[in-house]
């Protein structure tokens, strides 16, 4: 049946006559790369050798190649079987390029036994681009990439996203079983994940599993079942840059497990449970300023991890902007902001670190900042602004801790500039500006202890300017 040559991972999928040992006995043995690109002549429209001047790549042999690279462009009536054995042989050491040229392919049509293992179809050839066109996957059917340097590029990969796997994905980025770390990540640039089921629970958009290092830009996921860009498990590495994620069921864009690394440049997520979050000891961190909109819970979530976010990150519109708990902590750069969210703006709760940097804001929420639990610990920067908060611009409770630097400020609170309660403690900078606070500006309630520093000004605070009530509540101004 198949050569020596062409004994390789997808030697199964060959017709009693291989289509590989053929072309070799036609070529008179020449190296198995160039039989390759020989054999699959059925299945493309064209084949070019662009100049290089790089050295050809050896033959198994040790001796020089003259192969060119592949350029395979699909053409109708093509022999899909043979264009996958090509696109599933991991040991080429030949790069191959596939254009759709604009066109769909249905990779399950008619291909069910070849295209597809368990309803994956799976590209291991190292350094292959396919570009520029549309990929169907079968039902419950998934897009697999598992060789070093593959692009995929310009693409629409659409499915049901009925997965029958946990944690599985659309499309999944997945390093070889075995194989050592390689230094040419996966690359995926200007393509939409598109999942067409929307009671599809299980379904992730990309997955980038452990060990995997993966480079994505400019891509979008749409309506997954659970999480639209996921780094996932010990050594994931995945940079996403300006990419989009709305309609998730869980979060948009995620690092999970020890040592998983999620790093983010101008990203959005819209319309989903949670924008950016950390899980199981994981890292997210923001280089570029990315924003979540219109989420049901949270904006920026290290629930269990770590999360450093750059300058100007935002929240909009969901139940709390920025959120550290379970333990985790979050750093969070200067200018960011959280508006008209439900529940506050910042928040650190269960033992959370948060802390913010300089000129950040809270707008229109329930409360700007709030530390509660006991261990939770949030620092302020300078000059960091609430307003048109329901109830308290700054506090503490239930043994909360947040501290503010100077020159912080909070206008039009519907309740209290300052609060610390149930054993909390909130310690304010010099320069404190509280100004229309409906209920009081600073308040100690229930073993609270409000500390403010030098130069504190506050007008037009409702019932009174400090309030210590209960007993051990204390409030301190200046020296």
């Amino acid at each position: 049946y198949c050569s020596q040559l062409c004994q390789r991972e997808h030697w199964a999928q060959h017709k009693p006559v291989c289509v590989v040992q053929e072309a070799e006995a036609r070529a008179g043995g020449q190296q198995s790369e160039a039989a390759e690109t020989v054999a699959t002549g059925a299945a493309v429209a064209s084949q070019q050798a662009p100049p290089s001047t790089q050295p050809a790549p050896a033959s198994p042999s040790g001796t020089s190649s003259s192969a060119p690279p592949s350029t395979l462009s699909l053409r109708p009536g093509a022999n899909l079987s043979d264009l996958v054995t090509l696109l599933s042989d991991g040991a080429a050491t030949t790069p191959a390029l596939l254009d759709l040229g604009g066109a769909s392919l249905d990779v399950g049509e008619g291909h069910a036994d070849t295209l597809y293992q368990a309803e994956r179809f799976i590209v291991k050839r190292p350094h292959t681009t396919i570009t520029n066109g549309t990929l169907q996957l079968p039902e419950s059917g998934l897009l697999v990439v598992q060789g070093a340097g593959i692009l995929l590029d310009r693409l629409t990969i659409q499915g049901d996203g009925m997965m029958v796997e946990d944690n599985a994905g659309l499309l999944m980025l997945e390093a070889p079983k075995g194989s050592p770390p390689d230094t040419s990540p996966m690359r995926v640039q200007d393509c939409r994940i598109l999942i067409t089921a929307r009671d599809s629970p299980l379904s992730n958009g990309i997955v980038v599993c452990k060990r995997t290092h993966a480079v994505i830009e400019g891509c979008s996921v749409d309506r997954p079942g659970m999480t639209g860009i996921y780094a996932q498990g010990v050594g994931s590495h995945v940079r996403a840059t300006a990419c989009s994620v709305s309609g998730s069921v869980n979060y948009a864009f995620a690092a999970g497990g020890r040592g998983a690394v999620m790093v983010v440049d101008s990203c959005a997520a819209t319309t989903s449970q949670y924008g950016f979050g950390t899980l199981g000891n994981a890292r997210l961190e923001a280089v570029g300023p990315c924003h979540a909109q219109d989420c049901a819970m949270y904006g920026f979530y290290a629930a269990m991890g770590t999360m450093v976010l750059a300058a100007g990150c935002s929240a909009q519109r969901m139940r709390a902007g920025f959120v550290a708990e379970n333990k985790s902590s979050m750093t969070v750069g200067d200018r960011c902001s959280a508006e008209a969210c439900e529940g506050p703006g910042f928040l650190a709760a269960k033992g959370g670190t948060l802390a913010c940097g300089d000129a950040c804001t809270a707008d229109r929420c329930l409360a700007g900042w709030l530390s509660q639990d006991p261990d939770s610990t949030i620092t302020v920067g300078n000059g960091c602004i609430v307003t048109g908060v329901k109830a308290s611009g700054f506090a503490a409770d239930k043994a909360g801790m947040i501290t503010l630097g100077a020159g912080c400020e909070v206008a039009a609170s519907n309740a209290v500039g300052v609060n610390a309660s149930l054993a909390s403690v909130l310690t304010a900078g010099p320069g404190l500006k509280l100004h229309q606070c409906g209920s009081a500006g600073a308040q100690a309630d229930t073993g609270g202890l409000v500390q403010l520093g030098e130069g504190a000004v506050l007008t037009a605070c409702g019932q009174a300017g400090f309030v210590a009530k209960g007993q051990g509540s204390v409030v301190t101004v200046g020296t």
